[in-house]
């Protein structure tokens, strides 16, 4: 007997279901939600003027800053960039978690190899499970200086910030100008060995403010009006400096930082790392005025040079626009003043509680700080100009980081080619010394290499930064490429692990991706070692030759491994995402090596703005031929719960189906008690023939297809056990995989808690009996709360269609108590309903509400009326009687709105539309049935007999869609699961008879109606649906009745692509399967 553990359910389906997910999951790509946005960088020199003078400086587009890119959470990023500067470059996406797609990260030979000046990369990511703001900068040298600009992740479409909406937002992003070529002073510090030359001023938005010469015409002005609360995105883009930020007269509300929400707390003050940002609120409540938001160092390294210059702009009070008097000044703090930017940087908490790894495999020691190396004998003085004729230097536990320069580490690790890195960074300093004090000379120069760290995949990881005073002590914004962490606590001094830990908040410490390392202090994060190849770093261009580099962590994940890579590098970090065919080209300065990666497209669990993948045969591809093969793309966003994968081709799906589990994202759990173990229970019908050769004898005959000779649980009739122990709670994971037949099914004894259905959440409710139409999954909780024992899990037929002939056979499985695991007495079965039992199944499809509130469409742009039923065609004279076998010498057909769907022979429905063929479809579907008749009545038999035809509706992107589902009694009426492909829609309300729109719209739940895939349109009955048609491409709607699909009860919608950046329909495919 096969048995289940976890969640599969018998061995041969585990081995079948195992097979086929790897299938299926081999080319999804971790990405998320909602829309695609394509954007094109062009890396060129721009000429920029500032401070009185005009450079050839390097932007992108030719704006400095650069380009916004505003999101929600769940969109993802496709950006092309094309590089005509004379420099290589390359792009990161800073704080964007890259799950998966380190080939997306950008820091140049971590990730990648630079591209050439003339070549190009796409860079393709997801923004998922992040809210708030982060930027994109270039990670090559010191281009970061004007190539940079702000991301504004907002949430999903539908959600709201988890404070009031402000009237208006605004970005504040903080930068550093240098009134030569930021390449050449960094270049100069690199040949001389000492520090490079502060900036010449601050900037915000790109500009210095009044505080400068020539600079007051272009001072950034922020409007605002009186009473009004507004937000504002600050973020610290400079390069080399910690910055203090106030707004004269004004408290700042902090609500977010680093795309995470926090605790709101109030304050005077900012102080942000490079690289961090922070969202504050910030209410209009002062005089009508012009007040300076202004920007200067917090400058921690005693005695180090910096740039002590402030810069400003102007929040401006609509009414005192026109005043002539000087904006208000703010009182701004002590450049030194570490007291400020400590009570600032402890101030925060997560919004709700945290999940903290508590139970810690790696417990790294890391110091990093600034030194000193030695010249060689006979070196040039000029090359020798840090303190006594050295050069300056920076590492972590005493290992300065060298970069690769042919290749980069990520493309090492993935060929396995020896030589370009070793695994023995070390976990802790090699020497203990008094890390704050004063350190001996011989540890001031470290040793150089090219030292990663190796994680196994998963491992939670702790990290105690250490600060030194070797040479001299500064506050450090140490970034973590890939990842967010939580920081567990922060101080002065020496770590001490036997009173600091009492200081660790595990309850809801922020949640970070750059942390401030304190001067002469310490600082404790933990994170989760879940992505594939990321880096840490310091967000300071440290020192000239080191200090052109970059203090940094990665780490690369292959199933079972992580690397954490420590160096220093001499750009910022950037986070590339995962794209197409990317290819590095060989040359001075960048790989020697030609690398090409084919790597998934991007689309969604809906298939959004991934129609190629959806799979039914004539509609979005064609077949993959025998011998052929074709590549599904897609991504899971916005789902939990339990879908599933089929054949979409004649009746293959009746053994070519499998689960498909969604849980929550990591590091987020159910909205119910997590459940000891999980089940799948997928009913399916078997043949003891071929089903193909049934359904084409049926086609052949015209009659109705012979039934099913059983019902299986997990592809067995009666074997499949599922284990459970007294007292706890599993969640059963319900799928009717059916081909023809809705089915009822219960546990003897037991009780149900229904708590999910068609991946989406619902109200829990307790039912004894389940009922699903072919298509849809339901999750249930059920309690091992009976005498221990085995009792059956039964299901078998809801048959609706009077008369229809059904196989009324019974499936089972057995619910299986750990301590009768030998009994020999039979197991308990259960009641099950009448086969006709429409009350019970009417009882359990109403019973369905959405967990949350929801976002129902309520204006209305397409009202429609669609009838679905089945019906007859009269045979042509002279057919032969054998091909006319439903009754009085006909064929069953099935229809909507009077249209039995014909699918196309020769080319797929999408690729005539994408290509703009001809001839292959018409757009005439009607939006009502084109005879009103008493549907559920005695129909005419003048109305059984359909047209035939490829009828589609076009919507438009973003249409708001009722459809009015009306079920007939042509020839017979039945009970039809009604499924859209594509999307999820509201069930506002289902009833019997003809609907009637004076009196059944009050029936309309449009609190929290249930979101569904299918319907259940119940039999002489009807049911009503809403959506939004936000997913462009060709969607076919029809019966999950697979005769039904057959004899034509289908359509298609074609949604057009909508009018912004990522609401269009992707390329097809290169491999897209051919006719």
């Amino acid at each position: 007997m096969g048995r289940v553990f976890s969640s599969i359910a018998s061995d041969t389906f585990c081995s079948f279901f195992l097979l086929s997910l790897l299938l299926l999951f081999s080319s999804l790509v971790s990405l998320t939600n909602a829309k695609i946005h394509n954007h094109e960088f062009v890396v060129e020199a721009t000429k920029v003027k500032r401070l009185c003078k005009t450079h050839n400086s390097i932007t992108v587009n030719g704006q400095f800053p650069g380009p916004t890119l505003e999101v929600n959470n769940g969109d993802t990023l496709v950006i092309h960039v094309t590089n005509k500067a004379r420099y290589n470059v390359t792009i990161h996406w800073h704080g964007v978690r890259q799950m998966t797609t380190a080939w997306a990260d950008g820091p140049e030979f971590i990730t990648q190899c630079p591209i050439r000046p003339g070549g190009s990369y796409t860079y393709r990511f997801t923004i998922s499970g992040q809210e708030g703001t982060l930027w994109w900068h270039a990670h090559s040298s010191w281009l970061r200086a004007t190539v940079y600009g702000p991301i504004i992740i907002h949430p999903k479409e539908g959600y709201s910030y988890p404070f009031p909406k402000p009237k208006r937002e605004a970005v504040v992003a903080l930068g550093e100008w240098w009134d030569i070529n930021p390449i050449d002073v960094v270049r100069e510090a690199t040949r001389t060995g000492g520090t490079p030359n502060v900036s010449d001023a601050y900037t915000i938005n790109g500009q210095p403010g009044d505080l400068y010469k020539c600079s007051s015409k272009d001072t950034v002005i922020i409007p605002v009006e009186s009473g009004e609360t507004n937000l504002l995105r600050v973020i610290n883009s400079a390069l080399n400096q910690q910055l203090f930020v106030t707004i004269a007269n004004h408290k700042l509300t902090v609500v977010g930082a680093d795309a995470s929400y926090v605790k709101p707390f109030t304050t005077k003050v900012l102080m942000l790392g490079p690289g961090q940002t922070t969202d504050v609120l910030i209410k209009a409540d002062q005089p009508a005025a012009r007040y300076y938001i202004a920007a200067r160092a917090y400058a921690s390294a005693q005695g180090a040079p910096f740039d002590n210059t402030t810069t400003t702009a102007i929040l401006e009070y609509k009414t005192a626009k026109n005043a002539t008097s000087k904006p208000i000044m703010p009182s701004l703090p002590a450049y030194n003043d570490t007291a400020t930017a400590t009570a600032f940087t402890t101030s925060f908490r997560s919004l709700e509680k945290a999940l903290v790894p508590t139970e810690i495999d790696h417990n790294l020691f890391i110091t990093a700080g600034l030194g000193i190396n030695q010249c060689p004998p006979k070196t040039r003085p000029r090359n020798c100009q840090a303190p006594n004729g050295t050069r300056f230097t920076a590492s972590m536990n005493n290992v300065s980081f060298v970069l690769p320069s042919n290749i980069s580490i990520l493309q090492a690790y993935y060929q396995g080619i020896p030589g370009v890195f070793t695994t023995d960074f070390p976990a802790k300093p090699p020497v203990a010394f008094d890390y704050t004090g004063n350190v001996s000379r011989s540890l001031w120069q470290p040793i150089r290499g090219t030292k990663v760290y190796k994680l196994k995949y998963g491992s939670k990881v702790q990290i105690v930064l250490q600060g030194t005073s070797i040479f001299t002590a500064e506050n450090h914004p140490i970034h973590l490429h890939g990842y967010d962490f939580y920081i567990l606590a922060e101080g002065f001094g020496n770590f001490n692990p036997k009173t600091d830990t009492s200081k660790f908040n595990l309850v809801d410490p922020p949640l970070r991706n750059t942390v401030s390392l304190p001067v002469k202090g310490w600082a404790v994060i933990r994170f989760v070692a879940d992505n594939p190849v990321k880096l840490n770093e310091c967000k300071l261009t440290h020192l000239t030759h080191s200090k052109s580099k970059w203090v940094k962590f990665a780490t690369f994940t292959n199933k079972n491994a992580v690397h954490f890579i420590l160096h220093f590098l001499r750009d910022l970090d950037y986070a590339l995402p995962l794209g197409r065919s990317h290819r590095v080209g060989s040359g001075h300065g960048v790989c020697r090596r030609g690398w090409t990666w084919g790597r998934p497209e991007i689309g969604a669990t809906t298939t959004r703005f991934t129609s190629w993948a959806d799979g039914p045969e004539f509609i979005t591809q064609c077949p993959i031929r025998p011998g052929g093969s074709y590549t599904y793309r897609f991504t899971i966003s916005g789902q939990e719960g339990t879908l599933w994968w089929h054949a979409h081709s004649s009746w293959l799906r009746a053994t070519v189906y499998g689960p498909i589990i969604i849980h929550p994202k990591e590091g987020y759990s159910y909205p119910f008690p997590k459940p000891k173990r999980e089940a799948v229970v997928a009913l399916g019908e078997w043949w003891d023939i071929n089903p193909i050769d049934v359904v084409r004898e049926a086609t052949r005959t015209g009659g109705t297809p012979n039934v099913s000779d059983a019902y299986t649980i997990n592809g067995q009739p009666d074997t499949v056990i599922i284990p459970v122990e007294s007292g706890e709670t599993n969640l059963l994971r319900v799928i009717n995989s059916a081909l023809n037949q809705q089915l009822f099914v219960t546990i003897a004894n037991h009780k149900l808690t229904v708590v999910g259905a068609d991946a989406s959440y619902v109200k829990p409710f307790t039912t004894k009996v389940l009922m699903l139409g072919p298509g849809q999954t339901t999750d249930v909780l059920i309690k091992a709360d009976q005498p221990a024992a085995r009792y059956y899990i039964a299901a078998r037929a809801y048959a609706s269609a009077q008369g229809a002939p059904f196989d009324n056979t019974t499936t089972t499985a057995i619910l299986e108590y750990k301590t009768a695991k030998n009994a020999t007495s039979k197991p308990i079965m259960p009641s099950l309903p009448a086969y006709n039992d429409t009350a019970t199944a009417t009882a359990f499809t109403t019973s369905f509400r959405s967990l949350e509130k929801a976002l129902v469409p309520t204006e209305i742009d397409h009202n429609l009326f669609i009838t679905a039923g089945l019906g007859i065609n009269q045979c042509p004279p002279k057919t032969r009687p054998r091909n006319c076998q439903a009754p009085n010498g006909t064929r069953f057909t099935a229809s909507m709105n009077n249209v039995s769907f014909v699918l196309p022979s020769n080319i797929s429905i999408l690729q005539a539309y994408y290509q703009g063929i001809p001839g292959v479809f018409t757009t005439d579907f009607p939006a009502k049935p084109p005879v009103a008749f008493d549907y559920i009545g005695n129909v005419s038999r003048s109305l059984w007999q359909p047209i035939r035809g490829t009828k589609v509706y076009k919507l438009k992107y973003g249409s708001k869609v009722q459809i009015v589902l009306q079920g007939t009694s042509i020839f017979t009426a039945e009970n039809h699961p009604i499924h859209l492909h594509g999307y999820d829609f509201y069930i506002l309300a289902e009833g019997f008879g003809n609907f009637n729109p004076k009196t059944d719209t009050s029936k309309f739940n449009l609190v929290d109606p249930p979101l569904r895939n299918t319907v259940s349109l119940p039999v002489k009955g009807w049911a009503v649906i809403r959506f939004v048609a936000d997913n462009p491409g060709t969607w076919i709607m029809h019966c999950h009745l697979d005769v039904h699909i057959g004899w034509g009860l289908a359509t298609v919608f074609v949604v057009e692509d909508g009018p912004g950046e990522g609401q269009k329909l992707e390329q097809p495919p290169p491999d897209l399967p051919v006719c």
